[in-house]
């Protein structure tokens, strides 16, 4: 056989140089994958041999990325006044409270100076600086009988012209004897004040079996920490000299953390830090306030032999001291 055989040819089943009468049923669309001319028409732009050149394929590529890139700037220019707004919202409500907060207050001082003129009130201390109108009468603590609340003595002494708080004690089943420690700090806790011209606070210590000391609530969950439920008294009577700026919470996570520690070795730079806080001042804060009473108890609770330096025992006796 000499060279290849020729093979048949064959008719084309598709032909792409007939003329295509396209429906007038629809709207056309404009072709995208060509250039623009000069009436703002968009044409194919090709080659002699009828395919697109690359000029054209450059063209459209920069028209695309110009398209994505006013997208982009039209959307974060949207976003950017969204949140201008969001902001300036925030900024009312955060007035707005402000101004509650400020109304509630001036209430307070004026009906306390009132009742003082008129006679209602003999002891004009206990309105100072302290609206109790949201403290509740009485409120329940769950207690581990390995922690006892050590705070509600100082609470007892700082209250002492302003709120009385009656502290009462019971035994959980689940507790079959109390601590030497705890019993101690039951036999410490003063008699019931019967009779007073003072807002009362009962406060009922039940001794159970649980991990994190906790305050009980009426339809909510519990409040966990001896910190956060300082924090809720706190806010409840605008007192502790708590103003709740960043430093005293950082410095109540602190004492959050001392109270939740197991070893030395985690408790001494939290101690250290205090330390260091305190110097040579009688209290944390200059003042005796709400993060020497955390600080106090969570260190009586969990400080074992040698841990506390000579300054910090100064300053736990002069919180001790407290009047």
């Amino acid at each position: 056989m000499a060279g290849p055989i020729k093979m048949y040819a064959m008719r084309p089943i598709v032909r792409h140089d007939m003329p295509v009468t396209l429906p007038t049923c629809m709207y056309s669309l404009p072709i995208i994958q060509g250039a623009i001319d000069g009436d703002g028409v968009v044409t194919a732009a090709k080659s002699n041999n009828g395919t697109t050149s690359s000029a054209s394929v450059e063209l459209v590529g920069e028209q695309v990325k110009q398209f994505l890139k006013n997208n982009q700037t039209m959307t974060m220019a949207l976003v950017q006044q969204r949140q201008e707004v969001i902001l300036q919202q925030l900024e009312d409500l955060k007035k707005q409270m402000t101004a509650i907060r400020d109304t509630l207050r001036t209430s307070s001082t004026t009906s306390c100076a009132v009742n003082a003129i008129k006679g209602n009130v003999k002891n004009t201390s206990s309105c100072d600086s302290l609206n109790v109108k949201l403290l509740p009468t009485e409120i329940s603590i769950n207690v581990n009988p390995s922690n006892p609340p050590y705070f509600l003595l100082l609470l007892q002494k700082m209250w002492k012209n302003k709120i009385t708080i009656n502290i009462q004690s019971y035994i959980h089943s689940t507790v079959t004897q109390l601590p030497e420690n705890t019993r101690a700090f039951v036999q410490s806790i003063p008699e019931p004040v019967t009779s007073s011209n003072l807002t009362c606070l009962t406060v009922r210590l039940i001794w159970k079996t649980i991990g994190v000391n906790q305050l009980e609530l009426t339809g909510a969950r519990p409040i966990q920490g001896e910190v956060n439920l300082l924090r809720y008294l706190a806010r409840l009577t605008s007192s502790l000299n708590y103003n709740d700026n960043i430093e005293m919470d950082s410095y109540l996570d602190t004492c959050y953390n001392i109270s939740r520690s197991k070893t030395k070795s985690e408790r001494l730079p939290l101690f250290q830090r205090l330390n260091k806080k305190l110097g040579k001042e009688k209290f944390i804060f200059g003042d005796f306030s709400i993060v020497d009473i955390a600080a106090y108890s969570a260190i009586k609770q969990t400080a074992g032999a040698g841990e506390v330096n000579v300054g910090m025992t100064k300053w736990m006796n002069n919180c001790e001291a407290y009047n």
